[in-house]
């Protein structure tokens, strides 16, 4: 499991939006929508309902969101500071 992947899933059920989430950690909605799809087949469910308006979680996904959100949060905040301690 990526965290690019876990970074994208919690940024897209946050805003509702694939654009926004790639806006904001500047690549293409297209790889974000990639690492989602690759989250979706590792763990064999679906984490989010998609339309050409809209996206928002499934059961399965809220459900991660819910138990994992904090994790990945401090888990992201974590890796960043690490980050930043190596280039200094």
């Amino acid at each position: 499991m990526q965290l690019n992947a876990l970074r994208y899933f919690v940024m897209v059920a946050t805003t509702g939006s694939f654009a926004a989430t790639a806006k904001h950690f500047q690549v293409p909605p297209s790889s974000v929508s990639r690492f989602i799809s690759g989250l979706e087949q590792e763990i064999g469910q679906q984490l989010f309902y998609r339309n050409t308006r809209s996206v928002r979680l499934t059961e399965i996904g809220e459900n991660t969101m819910s138990k994992l959100g904090m994790y990945l949060i401090l888990l992201i905040s974590l890796t960043s500071r690490l980050q930043v301690r190596v280039l200094v």
